[in-house]
């Protein structure tokens, strides 16, 4: 026989739970593409990140980065870093980057260690960038180059 108490009176009384999201009970807001706002105000949310490599006649690797550059973007990325050998010259474009996370200067970094080289170009580095490159204290490993509005 159940009993009746106060709290299970209180439990009766209680709204269902929210549905669940992807971060811890009680935590921080997921984040992610579809959480974060869109950088240009607009009443959407940013656009997704893509990684985009091409070749260069001469053998340079390009990286285009679009976008946000995060976790889920990189975690997708292994045929583009299995592609860079030992020797080749790297160069990364970030003109059209507006957001990347730890794991996206860990997957640059990674770049820079397949190529075998000190440091890798970052061409019209966004002032974004510049920041969590000197937050994470790695700019002596990405050579940035500020985009011409900056």
């Amino acid at each position: 026989m159940a009993r009746n108490t106060p709290a299970a009176d209180d439990d009766a009384r209680t709204p269902p739970a929210a549905p669940a999201t992807d971060g811890p009970p009680g935590g921080p807001a997921p984040s992610g593409p579809a959480a974060r706002p869109d950088p240009a105000g607009g009443a959407g949310t940013a656009p997704p990140g893509r990684l985009e490599p091409s070749r260069d006649a001469d053998g340079t690797v390009r990286v285009a980065l679009h976008g946000e550059v995060d976790l889920h973007v990189v975690a997708d990325a292994r045929e583009l870093l299995a592609a860079v050998r030992r020797g080749d010259s790297v160069v990364i474009d970030a003109s059209d980057l507006s957001f990347i996370d730890s794991s996206g200067i860990a997957f640059l970094l990674k770049l820079l260690s397949r190529s075998g080289r000190t440091s890798i170009p970052v061409l019209d580095a966004p002032t974004m960038l510049r920041e969590v490159v000197d937050v994470m204290e790695v700019g002596h490993l990405l050579e940035l180059r500020p985009a011409p509005d900056a």
